[in-house]
């Protein structure tokens, strides 16, 4: 017979004390975590919908029937021109509410907390004094106001099982925690406690407070508060579901704050971190926090497969599911949770994804959603958020959209909903008066660089031709689709360039291969200085070109951690070439637009990298997927097919600028399919670079540079020629840095990019002149990144200047170290880049922040800013990589570069606009003579 355990024996003995003597004590019963049979049915309902769909099932049972909703992870909604709607706003109120959740003036809210004053902090423990002290020093005007504050207070303060008291500095102490709160954190987690003791659904809710207000430690305050009344209750574990690179941040963080939870009560579940024991979820239960992350989520949830062949009706369907299910299910999704916690919870927000689905799946009492950004791109994003916390009347996408997206009165009809279950609070926001948290002060400022006549002669030369491809696509037979993916890689490649020229360099080399393009970049620098950056960048071209002896393999280990891809990479480019004709053919444009576009994040590949299954991802997205794989033989796990990649390897973008100049002018139509498959099946290899530059002659005559180098196309250039080869940001980057540096030891520098290779840049940049640095990018593992992180926080140490990407340095992470922000390249979307600067703007920072954004005047620097600074629609709406809106946005965008007109068939017809040119002057200071450059028709391919 099993004896009791330790606990039991203890609460028996309680209970024998309390009872008094000669009552027989109560020995609780050995209950078990179970799963009741409507929460096990709606678990299942997931991949069965999409299995049902797969099978081209038109009706599905009533209690599964998810009507007309598409579960693809690229799907539109069923009524498209609602997305459009879904950003105008019935009234102010409603406008005003929304738009705080989408785009929030972050830079603006700083400058009004900054400029106000402080709330004021007195010593009393006891609450009522310290408030009637702190009301007696508020304006008049205020009063009121204030006082109603102080009636929050009071409420939030009786939300909480145990007494809530003063520490005596301004903050509130709850039992079970080592950290204060301030009091809008105790209006917070106050509104939490409320949520889970509701008497309607959902149990729980949003938690939507602004990147910096701390929503981790509000979290943490209602767990602590929270635990089951009942010391043997089987459902007493809080699930924590996390970005893979804040698994560790949040186990610091309970073991820095909380004192009610002791460290052998967490465990991390993840890659890496796996239990040695033969009942995974019977210890699992044991322990009361379990953090774990979404990609984990997602494998413990079987893979909604298509059925096997055979299972044709509904009935064979479900009963193949059924088994499926029971086979594959993981262990996470075997435990019924006390409370589930999502952070960054607007991972799930498209609706039909593998991630979305497996954590819908979860089961839970309490469920809660922490996000500084619920919405990024429409407010249809919010339907899989409310499907996860179990709002009322929202059970299918199609009758959200319906009664929440189509019409003025269903925005209003939303905000009334969400309101009662979301607290969302900014810098803008009042307590008492005063700003919630007192920040320093943010100085920001864009500026303004200038490109060389070398720069700007490349960079027009870039618009030439996909102005040209652009007008050769309009002889297709679905002109508008190609058109509109070519534009797209034609936005990307400009902002590339605009970072630095060999940051697009695949691009530059085919420019390169025209010779009067070469030759007039020469003549430009005739008779130059040799520091001006125009000399100094044709030298660099010319030699590298005309001497490649440096050659590398790109990829090897450097700053940016690249990982190790083994693919075949010519059979992988030939097989998705050999499909993308295939879909061509056979007019599946909406495929072969989802192809091309990265499963991950949804933009054009950044350095793609193709995949065994047909898809391409940017080197960044792939490298998050391979950062949650377990073993060496795990396979990262594709977010369309949600199956293993078998096969990855890097390949040359591949779309939008494959026609090179000569290819350009003859008729595509006339291209046969063979032709077409040998042009694009070209694939350029990596080598290793060794060796050095030396001045060519002709830089200095009228002699013509060589026309014939084709070694070039095997040249890292960037590791050939970064560290010598100027650019206009990044003259504008070390001239900040230098300053910054020398202004104070304790300066500390985040440079934010989108793209690797200027990472590397950068790298050269620092290597060059002697800073110590270190990177932060979704390439590197978690013990490479959290070492880079604390090397860089070290407040004693020599590192000054941290490297970041935008995707993996602008979320979840703490970077107040540092008190310079530079960002280097906008971004689609403004809330981005926001969130990558509040990660240095936050609570913990004690110095003023300086936030730098560097654009290139007449640029698409210059059009992006705009766009953000008129608040108008994200550029992720009107151009992101879905489905074309419409016609007149697709025109508004390429009116940017060239005038524009539409032919009969839809096709856009553009008519190149007079170029900008930089007022480039000779040594002496006169103006450079015309005649000196060759005719312009020479030195540009004509346009159609």
């Amino acid at each position: 017979m099993a004896q009791p355990s330790e606990n039991t024996v203890q609460h028996a003995q309680k209970a024998t004390e309390s009872t008094g003597q000669g009552q027989r004590p109560r020995v609780p019963r050995n209950r078990k975590n179970r799963i009741s049979a409507d929460e096990k049915r709606k678990s299942k309902k997931y991949g069965l919908d999409s299995a049902l769909k797969q099978t081209g099932q038109k009706t599905a049972r009533k209690s599964r029937k998810r009507k007309s909703e598409d579960t693809t992870p690229d799907s539109e909604p069923v009524d498209a021109p609602t997305r459009k709607k879904a950003k105008r706003f019935a009234t102010q109120a409603s406008e005003e509410f929304l738009r705080t959740l989408i785009t929030p003036d972050v830079i603006e809210d700083a400058h009004a907390s900054a400029s106000a004053q402080a709330m004021p902090e007195f010593g009393e423990r006891d609450k009522e004094k310290a408030f009637r002290r702190m009301i007696a020093s508020i304006p008049a005007a205020d009063l009121a106001e204030a006082k109603s504050d102080h009636k929050r207070i009071i409420i939030a303060s009786r939300k909480f099982s145990k007494g809530v008291r003063k520490d005596g500095t301004g903050g509130y102490r709850i039992p079970g925690m080592r950290t204060s709160l301030y009091h809008y954190q105790l209006l917070g987690a106050a509104f939490m406690r409320d949520r889970e003791n509701a008497s309607y659904p959902p149990y729980g809710g949003f938690l939507s407070d602004f990147m910096g207000l701390g929503k981790t430690i509000q979290a943490l305050a209602n767990i602590v508060d929270g635990r089951p009344s009942d010391p043997d209750d089987p459902i007493k574990t809080t699930l924590i579901v996390v970005p893979s690179h804040l698994v560790s941040h949040w186990k610091n963080q309970i073991i820095r704050h909380c004192d009610g939870i002791k460290l052998k009560e967490i465990v991390t579940y993840c890659a890496g971190h796996r239990l040695d024991t033969l009942d995974i979820v019977g210890s699992l239960q044991e322990y009361s926090v379990i953090i774990t992350t979404y990609d984990e989520v997602r494998r413990s949830y079987p893979q909604s497969c298509k059925p096997p062949a055979g299972t044709g009706t509904e009935d064979e369907v479900i009963a193949w599911w059924d088994q499926h299910y029971e086979e594959h299910l993981g262990p996470l999704h075997k435990i019924k949770y006390h409370r589930i916690i999502l952070d960054e919870g607007h991972t799930i927000r498209n609706h039909g994804s593998a991630v979305s689905m497996a954590v819908c799946a979860l089961t839970g009492t309490y469920k809660w959603i922490l996000s500084g950004t619920p919405i990024h791109n429409y407010i249809d994003e919010l339907f899989p958020q409310f499907d996860f916390l179990g709002v009322p009347g929202t059970k299918t996408h199609e009758k959200f959209l319906r009664d929440y997206c189509q019409d003025d009165d269903g925005h209003m009809r939303l905000v009334n909903l969400i309101r009662s279950f979301m607290l969302r609070r900014t810098h803008a926001s009042r307590l008492f008066s005063f700003p919630l948290v007192k920040l320093p002060d943010v100085r920001d400022e864009v500026i303004k660089a200038e490109f060389c006549d070398a720069e700007r002669e490349l960079y027009n030369a870039i618009e030439d031709l996909f102005i040209q491809n652009i007008n050769q696509l309009a002889k297709n037979k679905h002109p508008k689709l190609a058109q509109y993916r070519c534009f797209l890689t034609m936005i990307l490649i400009l902002r590339m360039f605009c970072s630095h020229l060999l940051t697009a360099h695949d691009v530059i080399k085919k420019l390169l291969s025209e010779r009067l393009l070469m030759a007039k970049l020469s003549r430009m620098a005739n008779g130059r200085d040799g520091e001006d950056p125009t000399f100094i960048i044709v030298q660099r071209l010319i030699a590298i070109r005309s001497n490649p002896t440096v050659i590398c393999d790109k990829r090897e280990e450097h700053l940016v951690h690249s990982p190790n891809l083994q693919g075949d990479k010519e059979k992988l480019v030939r097989d998705y070439y050999d499909l993308m004709l295939q879909l061509h053919e056979s007019e599946q444009w909406d495929e072969r637009l989802k192809r091309n576009s990265c499963p991950y994040c949804k933009c054009v590949p950044v350095y793609p990298v193709i995949t065994s299954c047909h898809h391409l991802y940017c080197e960044e997205c792939y490298s998050f997927l391979s950062v949650n794989v377990s073993t060496d033989e795990d396979k990262p796990i594709c977010r369309v097919c949600q199956g293993p990649i078998q096969e990855a390897a890097y390949c040359d973008a591949v779309e939008g600028f494959e026609l090179t100049r000569t290819q350009s002018t003859q008729n595509p139509q006339q291209e046969t399919a063979a032709q077409s498959k040998k042009n694009k099946s070209k694939t350029g290899v990596w080598r290793k670079p060794q060796g050095s530059f030396r001045r060519p002659a002709y830089l200095n005559s009228d002699e013509e540079p060589p026309t014939e180098p084709d070694a070039d196309e095997q040249t890292d250039w960037i590791e050939a020629c970064a560290s010598q080869m100027p650019s206009a940001k990044l003259t504008k980057i070390r001239d900040l840095v230098v300053k910054w540096l020398a202004e104070s030891p304790r300066n500390k520098i985040v440079i934010f990019t989108q793209f690797l290779d200027f990472i590397r840049i950068l790298g050269k940049m620092c290597q060059r002149e002697k800073w110590p640095a270190t990177s932060l990018t979704g390439k590197m593992n978690l013990a490479k990144r959290e070492a880079s992180m604390k090397q860089f926080s070290d407040v004693n140490g020599n590192t000054k200047i941290m490297l970041a990407s935008l995707k993996a340095g602008g979320i979840g992470l703490d970077l107040t170290a540092a008190n310079k922000c530079i960002l280097v390249d906008l971004w689609w979307n403004d809330a981005v880049q926001d969130q990558a600067f509040c990660r240095v703007w936050r609570i913990g920072q004690t110095q003023e922040v300086e936030y730098k954004k560097i654009i290139v005047s007449e640029t698409i620097d210059d059009y992006l800013l705009r766009l953000q600074s008129e608040k108008l629609a994200s550029i992720d709406q009107t151009i992101g990589d879905e489905k074309l809106k419409s016609r007149d946005t697709m025109a508004e965008l390429l009116n940017m570069f060239a005038d524009v007109e539409v032919d009969p068939n839809g096709a856009f017809r553009l008519t190149r606009k007079p170029k900008k040119s930089n007022a480039s002057s000779k040594p002496d200071g006169k103006k450079e003579e015309k005649q000196s450059d060759p005719p312009e028709s020479e030195s540009v391919p004509a346009e159609s």
